[in-house]
């Protein structure tokens, strides 16, 4: 995993240990941060250790930790993210991207931001091309400078939340592709002093746990996360037992909440 203070990992992991445990496994879990050399690293701890499989969280387009583990004969099965050619479980991140799109169509918002996350990894990637795509065809493409590139965390979505709302023409509605980096741009939302929910409409991803308690509850695209982690285990086993078995591409679903639901229509 990049690492577990990333809530939406925390829940794949906390279902693949579930899983693992019922099916008598044991899991170990190793914190890559999203670094390559780190990861392959920690990769030939585990191997070491006599894993009888591995599942990779933190894939990006260019990763060779699977071929590695391939010409190795280690199973192994990609989670959340997904590389061409990869057994992996992940979100149909393309469509979940579209569906924030279509809903803040649906409520008149032309001019719209995105916090697109690491374009490396296909999470960030296709929700942003879903999103993007999405407005094209309705005839309100988005300009660069309102797609900025972030890291998955607070820190960056507050840094690029201000980006976006210092803007001359600001959005009146920004996509965060992860629920951590929407926590942030609400931040950046209230140092701006304009009000979330009636001035500026806010759609997160992964409808972690956290966004509906929140002081204003957050429109989120649900991914399925505790699905994700038992079909990526299912998945490991089967190919730990000779199995052949497909990619899975879960359905997301947008889940409306306060923070588009209370804006008025531009």
């Amino acid at each position: 995993m990049p690492r577990l203070t990333d809530l939406a990992l925390a829940t794949i992991y906390e279902s693949i240990d579930i899983a693992a445990s019922a099916a008598g496994y044991g899991t170990v879990v190793a914190n890559t941060l999203d670094d390559t050399e780190h990861r392959m690293i920690r990769i030939e701890a585990m191997l070491s250790m006599g894993v009888d499989g591995v599942i990779i969280g933190d894939s990006h387009i260019g990763d060779t930790a699977g071929h590695e583990l391939q010409s190795r004969g280690v199973p192994y099965v990609l989670v959340m993210r997904r590389l061409e050619g990869h057994l992996s479980v992940t979100t149909d991140d393309y469509r979940g991207g579209r569906l924030a799109a279509e809903h803040l169509l649906e409520l008149g918002h032309k001019r719209v931001g995105v916090v697109a996350g690491d374009q490396l990894a296909s999470t960030g990637r296709e929700r942003t091309l879903g999103f993007r795509q999405a407005y094209q065809a309705a005839g309100y493409p988005i300009a660069e400078q309102y797609v900025i590139e972030s890291e998955f965390s607070t820190t960056a979505g507050m840094s690029a939340g201000a980006t976006l709302l210092s803007l001359p023409d600001p959005p009146t509605a920004i996509f965060a592709v992860h629920d951590l980096v929407a926590l942030g741009v609400m931040g950046a939302v209230r140092e701006a002093g304009r009000q979330l929910g009636s001035e500026i409409a806010l759609v997160g991803y992964n409808d972690l746990e956290l966004a509906s308690t929140l002081p204003v509850p957050l429109t989120s695209v649900s991914s399925g996360l505790g699905s994700m982690g038992r079909l990526c285990f299912d998945a490991l086993v089967g190919k730990i037992n000779g199995q052949e078995s497909d990619s899975i591409l879960l359905e997301p679903a947008l889940i409306p909440r306060a923070t588009t639901l209370g804006v008025r229509k531009y």
